[in-house]
């Protein structure tokens, strides 16, 4: 984490990227040495580096050219909030942590449509490990459909669970409709329920129908 008092370098930060007189620095792509990068840049006034040492959290804080030891008292790792956004032209950004799903969730952009306003992700994070005693070693993971309006402002949402412990869910049956659609039958147990998603990789959206089942 760093700040600076200049705006265009902090404007320059929300695209991820440090402009200097040599050269642009994507810090997507600079994650790992990025403790050595921002200690060359004068425009930073205040930084500090965290890393994990064993069962601890702690690193140093730069500032007026001194250093100092920090640490942060949770020693669980969780408590570092990962940020993921969707980027769009014109630099507008939606930020995933809108879809609900916990910050360690990983995404991938699976298929996008309608130039570029339909997307379907597909998600995965693993269980919370205290639930109940119960889905230590198991993950969540599904798809979700997005669709954006022209200003990238989000119109409508579909969620397709495909497998959770919390709820029971499993995917009991798929089948193959076209080269670019699928369906997918869930059955969730915990609420006697059988859904069917109808995923479409054309027009990257997602379809859902639910039914009872004894």
């Amino acid at each position: 984490m760093f700040s600076s008092k200049n705006q265009k370098f902090l404007n320059d930060l929300e695209n991820f990227e440090i402009k200097t007189e040599k050269e642009t620095i994507r810090l997507d792509n600079r994650i790992y040495d990025i403790e050595e990068i921002t200690k060359k840049i004068t425009d930073i006034t205040e930084r500090f580096h965290l890393e994990f040492d064993n069962t601890k959290i702690k690193g140093t804080l730069y500032k007026a050219n001194k250093a100092l030891n920090v640490s942060l008292n949770n020693p669980s790792h969780r408590i570092l909030n990962k940020v993921q956004y969707l980027k769009f032209k014109e630099n507008t950004f939606f930020d995933l942590a809108n879809l609900g799903l916990p910050n360690r969730t990983n995404y991938e952009i699976e298929r996008t449509a309608n130039n570029g306003l339909n997307l379907i992700l597909h998600y995965k994070y693993h269980a919370n490990l205290n639930y109940n005693g119960r889905c230590g070693g198991a993950s969540n993971s599904g798809k979700i459909a997005l669709a954006f309006d022209k200003k990238y402002t989000l119109k409508q949402i579909t969620k397709a669970e495909f497998a959770d412990c919390y709820q029971e869910i499993i995917v009991d049956d798929l089948e193959k409709i076209t080269d670019k659609k699928t369906a997918y039958t869930i059955m969730n147990y915990s609420s006697s329920k059988k859904i069917t998603f109808v995923v479409d990789l054309e027009s990257a959206t997602i379809k859902k129908e639910i039914s009872s089942f004894t």
